[in-house]
């Protein structure tokens, strides 16, 4: 049972690597920045980047 619990645990963990790779999430951005508003892309960052 905790063998099965563990692989579900492996598996939930590489779908959301995977998710957050395709909408190009900085976690230690959004570690920061998360508990108070939405996610930000590579895109924008991009554009902030830009504007300095």
């Amino acid at each position: 049972m905790e063998n099965n619990n563990n692989s579900q645990n492996e598996d939930l963990k590489q779908k959301l690597a995977r998710q957050q790779a395709e909408l190009g999430v900085d976690m230690d951005e959004q570690e920061i920045n998360g508990l108070w508003g939405m996610l930000e892309t590579k895109e924008e960052d991009m554009l902030h980047k830009k504007d300095k």
